[in-house]
């Protein structure tokens, strides 16, 4: 009996020390695992650091892009703001900034004023915005008429709710809150043919402007008359004009107004005839151009 008792404990002793041997050699196993898969996720980790800080795009063919952009400016994405040079006529170059990239189109605005000189929302001497913007239009649009490197422009106002495509520029009326769904004045002619237009009230949004100073992109109020008190150049002129007459819903009459960007930086609206001591509004070109040829 104490033979079979000291052999059982000899089996027992036996089995515990293969158990722990198993067990050592598991946790081994896991410990070298995860060390392994530590060093893998780290090599990982420091590969796609690699790639991230040496990837650059690459090189486009020869030709690709527009040759009347200047090379220093050429890029495949553009952001909101980014200076871009462009040949509007055989030897005669333009500085613009980007409002939009998109589709391979960049819509731009004039870096500076198109017409430098003051110039009414309206023709005539009525106050009324409901012919809409056809004296600083007009004068744009003989300012710009041999642009012939820009794309042609079709568009009409008031027809639509949608954004500016390449048939419309959605509803002309902005209210005090800058909510452009009203359609209000009408053209004298029915669609606009031309170079360039100015910029819209919606588009002056998407580069930050509100109706608070300085709330614009900072190219959009550069080389404005006073502006250096910003730490920009100065240039002529109170502001300049937008597309968009201004809506009053409370008011019985309309007319009379329409949405301009300040000197200060901001949307804001005033008389369409300047007279007297009114600030002078002036005119900047927005054109479309495609990115690559």
């Amino acid at each position: 009996m104490k033979k079979l008792n000291k052999k059982g404990f000899a089996i027992s002793t036996m089995l515990y020390g293969v158990l722990i041997i198993v067990l050592l050699l598991l946790t081994l196993i896991v410990n070298t695992m995860a060390f392994n898969r530590s060093k893998s996720k780290a090599l990982v980790d420091d590969t796609v650091k690699n790639l991230e800080d040496n990837y650059s795009e690459p090189a486009p063919p020869a030709g690709k892009y527009n040759h009347h952009i200047d090379t220093a400016s050429r890029k495949d994405k553009y952001e909101e703001g980014n200076l871009v040079r462009y040949e509007v006529k055989t030897g005669n170059w333009v500085e613009f900034f980007v409002i939009k990239d998109e589709d391979n189109i960049l819509t731009l605005i004039q870096k500076d004023n198109t017409i430098n000189t003051s110039v009414n929302w309206v023709k005539g001497e009525v106050l009324t915005n409901k012919k809409g913007p056809d004296d600083v239009v007009s004068s744009i649009m003989n300012k710009t008429k041999d642009w012939e490197f820009v794309r042609d422009l079709s568009y009409q106002m008031g027809s639509t709710d949608t954004p500016y495509t390449e048939s419309s520029i959605g509803y002309d009326a902005c209210d005090l809150n800058l909510d452009c769904n009203y359609s209000y004045f009408s053209m004298n002619f029915v669609q606009i043919k031309a170079k360039a237009r100015m910029i819209t009230v919606d588009e002056a949004k998407s580069l930050g402007c509100t109706t608070t100073a300085k709330s614009c992109n900072t190219n959009l109020y550069n080389y404005l008359d006073g502006v250096s008190e910003f730490g920009l150049e100065n240039g002529e002129g109170y502001g300049y004009w937008t597309m968009n007459s201004y809506y009053n819903k409370d008011a019985e009459d309309q007319s009379g107004e329409a949405w301009y960007i300040t000197m200060y930086g901001a949307l804001s609206h005033d008389f369409v005839i300047t007279t007297g001591t009114m600030p002078p509004k002036m005119g900047r070109a927005v054109v479309e151009v495609n990115k690559y040829e």
